[in-house]
Formats: structure tokens, C-alpha cells, sequence
């Protein structure tokens, strides 16, 4: 029998007979998957790099443009600062009050603003320019742009502005209730003065014998003791010349009269008024301009309207006896007196009106009756005896003096206030004062000014968003 043959069986390798044969593609492997790590870390890193390069600059921009926006918000409220001021103290006229405006935008035109928190070591600023639109005579377009600059990155914004010139209610400051005086400085009064109404003093006082002051409540006093005493502001009186108008546009205006009667707008350089002057008014208003007036005779406004003499040089009421507007309302004529030389009235003078003197002051000479309103630079001075007076002075950068046995009725204010022998005050409210339409404001405080017409800062200016353009 034969034996089988046994088929070969080749012998397995054990597990680590196998590892041992691939040693050399472990170590590829791990090799790769560490080249992969290394790229994923790579990219990763430069992903993340890249980001935060790109969230610095991303933050730059953001706070230039917030530093912008800061700083355009900063320039408006400054203008809205002077636009409130022009309107309270430049408002007589459009064209005044938007010169006044233009030479501050001149100094805001310019500006860096700097006043801000240093971020990450850097100081950021806002640079301010103005560009300048003019739309009409009672409007203008302004635009604020504003440069933000932080760490070497700019972002630049604009905002649209719009102011509006608002004529406010007419009427001069107004007086303390009840005051026939208001005196800065010092105030003299001689020998037998009697004042009626409340007495407002900062300053020193010298009273003579035979003095009687009653007070607004009914109090009798002899002294001092019945004054008001403390601080007093003078500043809103002074503004009173910041209205004193411009002359109008002549261009159109009549170059000569005829029969010393004028019935329309009138430009001359020298006027000597040597018979009866009369304006024809016809219900409208009348503006005389001219460098030298001279008035030797009565003037007499008729119609119904009301009379500016403009007089840019000298101004002359030259001869004794004069009637000036004495049968009309003190409300229609208005003299605005630009000139240096002082002003001397003579004897027997009779006048209704207001005199607004912006560079000299005024002398009365005896037998004076007066109805209205007085704004002098200078000095005022009633120089004697004999003057009847119902009016409102406003000298408060100079001083009001009365000689003897006068009588004056209304308010006073100055600087300086002297009164000799015999003259006596009355309080008076000049209703006047109320409408008068070349004051730098239509209230204050007391009763003088009529308060109508004013306005909020809102409708005097306002803005659109600060954007990039």
C-alpha cells in the first residue's frame, strides 16, 4: 500500500515577523500625516494672521470714521453756539447777521479737534473744513466735513447744514419793572432832586440835601436806602449798537427833490434844510440817505408812514425854534447818526422821534421838549435849565446829565447818571420800546420788550447725517 503523499504546507509568519518586513512604510506614514499636521497648522496660522491683521484695520477704519462723526458733531454744536448768539445780538438785518456767521465759520474753517481718548497708543483727530453754498437772501446751506484720522487710516464724513435768519419781535431790552434809572458807576444828585420809581445802582452814590426818592411800592425816602444795590449788566444795552443799521441800497434811490417835499427814497451828499422840510409819505416809508445834514427849519411827516434819515458824517440842527416831527408820533421818525462830531442842539427845540447816535453823544441847550427814544455812544447831556422830557436813554457806555429845574419822564441807562439842582424823575414805560425794530432783542426782563416773534434754535438751524460721500 502506498503511502500518501503529504502536500507542503508553507509555514505562516507570525504578526511580528510582518511588522518587521515594513518597518521603512511606518515611518513614511507618519511622515506624511505630519507634513499634514504641518500644512493644517500652516494655513490655520496664516488664516488666523490674517484675520487679525484684517480686524486691526477693520477696527482703524471703524474708529476713523466714529472719530469723524465726533468731530463733524463738534463743529455743528460750535455753530450752533454762534448762530444763537447772531441771532440774539446781529439780528437787525439778514445781511448782518450772516457776515457776523461768516466770520466765525472762517474760524471754524480749519479746526483739529484733538480733545480725544488715545486708543492703542495712537491720538486720533478730526480736521475740520467748511464748504459754503449760498441759497438766498434769508438762507444759507453750509456743509461741515469732517477728516477722522487714527494710526495712518482716514475716513471722511459731511453733513448738510442750513441756517435761517429770523426776525425776531421788535423792541429794545427791556428794564427792570418800575425803573426810571439804572446807573454802573456812579450816580450824583444835587440839591432838591426828587425821583419816582425804583433807582438801580452798581457804583457809588452822592446825594444832596432836600432829596426825596419814592420808591415803586409808595415807600418815601430821603436817602440811599430805597436804591436797589448790586451787580449790574450792562452787556445787553451795549448790544443795542450791534443794530444800529446799515444804509440801504441806493441804487434805485431819487438823486435830488424839489419844493423841500420828499415823497420817495432819496440819496444825497449834503442836505441843508434852509425852509420847511416835509415827507409825503402816502402811507409807505421813506429812507433819506445822506453824508451832511443840516436843519435850520421844521420837518413834517404827513401820510401816515414812517421816515429813517441815514446821516453817515455831520449832522447839524443849526438853528433855535426847531419842530421836528412835534405834531406826528414819536414811532415814525428814525435818525441813525453815524458820524464822530458830537451834536449840539440849540434853544427851543422840539423833537419826536429817536436819535440813534453810534459815534458821538448830544448836547441839549435850554427849553427842550422831547418825545422818544435816545441811543447815544457818548456822552448826553441836558445842558441847562428847562427841559421836558418823555423819553428812554440808552448811554450805557457813557454818562446822562441834567442841569437845573429839569423834568424827564421814562427810563435812563448809563454808566454815569449827575442830575443838579431841582430836576425831577418820573418812571414812564415808553411804549415805544415794545416795537422798536432795530433792538438786538425783544425781551429781557421787566415789561419793556413785547417777547413776540422769538424762535427756538431748531428753527434758526439744522442738519442732516454726517455721511461718508
Amino acid at each position: 500500500m502506498k503511502q500518501r503523499k503529504q502536500l507542503h504546507q508553507p509555514k505562516r509568519k507570525t504578526l511580528a515577523e510582518k511588522f518587521r518586513q515594513e518597518d521603512g512604510a511606518g515611518l513614511v506614514l507618519t511622515l506624511m500625516v505630519l507634513m499634514v499636521l504641518a500644512v493644517l497648522g500652516f494655513a490655520i496660522g496664516a488664516v488666523t494672521i490674517g484675520s487679525h491683521k484684517l480686524s486691526v484695520v477693520n477696527q482703524d477704519s471703524n474708529s476713523a470714521y466714529y472719530i469723524a462723526e465726533a468731530g463733524a458733531n463738534m463743529a455743528y454744536e460750535e455753530l450752533e453756539n454762534e448762530v444763537w448768539f447772531a441771532h440774539e445780538n446781529h439780528n437787525a438785518a439778514a445781511g448782518h447777521y450772516f457776515s457776523y456767521l461768516s466770520d466765525k465759520l472762517d474760524v471754524l474753517d480749519g479746526t483739529v479737534y484733538t480733545d480725544f481718548d488715545p486708543q492703542f497708543g495712537d491720538n486720533p483727530k478730526a480736521t475740520i473744513s467748511i464748504e459754503r453754498e449760498p441759497e438766498t437772501e434769508l438762507t444759507q446751506k453750509y456743509t461741515i466735513v469732517s477728516t477722522g484720522e487714527i494710526a495712518g487710516r482716514t475716513r471722511t464724513v459731511k453733513m448738510p447744514v442750513r441756517v435761517q435768519w429770523q426776525k425776531r419781535g421788535g423792541g429794545l431790552p427791556r428794564m427792570p419793572e418800575d425803573a426810571v434809572m439804572i446807573a454802573k458807576g456812579y450816580l450824583y444828585l444835587d440839591h432838591g432832586v426828587n425821583i419816582s420809581g425804583d433807582v438801580y445802582l452798581d457804583g457809588t452814590v452822592d446825594i444832596k440835601q432836600d432829596f426825596v426818592h419814592i420808591d415803586a411800592d409808595g415807600v418815601s425816602h430821603v436817602d440811599d436806602s430805597g436804591m436797589i444795590k448790586g451787580e449790574i449788566n450792562l452787556t445787553p444795552y451795549i448790544a443795542i449798537f450791534d443794530a444800529f443799521p446799515n444804509n440801504p441800497d441806493a441804487s434805485a434811490y431819487e438823486k435830488n427833490y424839489t419844493s423841500n417835499i420828499f415823497s420817495a427814497h432819496t440819496r444825497l451828499s449834503s442836505l441843508n434844510v434852509i425852509d420847511k422840510l416835509i415827507f409825503d409819505t402816502d402811507g409807505k416809508d421813506i429812507n433819506l440817505i445822506v453824508d451832511n445834514l443840516t436843519i435850520n427849519r421844521d420837518i413834517e411827516i404827513i401820510g401816515g408812514g414812517t421816515v429813517n434819515i441815514y446821516v453817515n458824517n455831520y449832522l447839524s440842527f443849526a438853528a433855535h425854534d426847531l419842530n421836528i416831527n412835534w405834531g406826528g408820533a414819536a414811532d415814525k421818525l428814525n435818525i441813525f447818526y453815524a458820524g464822530s462830531t458830537p451834536v449840539r442842539v440849540k434853544n427851543n427845540f422840539n423833537f419826536k422821534g429817536t436819535l440813534f447816535l453810534n459815534n458821538s453823544g448830544i448836547t441839549f441847550d435850554k427849553d427842550l421838549s422831547m418825545d422818544g427814544i435816545i441811543i447815544s455812544r457818548k456822552d448826553v447831556e441836558f445842558k441847562k435849565g428847562g427841559a421836558t422830557v418823555v423819553a428812554s436813554i440808552f448811554a450805557p457806555e457813557a454818562s446822562v446829565k441834567f442841569r437845573k429845574d429839569s423834568s424827564y419822564s421814562g427810563t435812563i441807562v448809563s454808566k454815569i447818571i449827575e442830575s443838579n439842582r431841582q430836576s425831577k424823575f418820573y418812571y414812564a414805560l415808553n411804549p415805544y420800546l415794545t416795537t422798536y425794530p432795530y433792538g438786538p432783542e425783544p425781551g429781557g426782563i421787566g415789561t419793556g420788550g413785547s417777547g413776540f416773534g422769538t424762535f427756538t434754535i431748531d428753527q434758526l438751524i439744522s442738519a442732516q447725517p454726517a455721511l461718508e460721500p
